[in-house]
């Protein structure tokens, strides 16, 4: 499991969809995976990978 630890004073607002926001999920993985792919290689977050793999099993035909 991965942790994530947020400053509640900060300006940023981060919100995560539901199990129950499918498309809402594909999207944000889409999304992510799209911006990591335009970075450096050794910049890249080593979880895009997984993150594309499963995108493909989750994406309806």
């Amino acid at each position: 499991m991965h942790q994530i630890q947020l400053d509640t004073g900060s300006s940023h607002h981060v919100r995560i969809p539901g199990p129950d926001q499918w498309s809402d999920l594909i999207d944000l993985g889409q999304s992510v995976v799209a911006y990591d792919q335009t970075l450096p290689p050794e910049e890249q977050c080593r979880y895009t990978p997984d993150i594309a793999d499963l995108l493909q099993i989750c994406i309806p035909l």
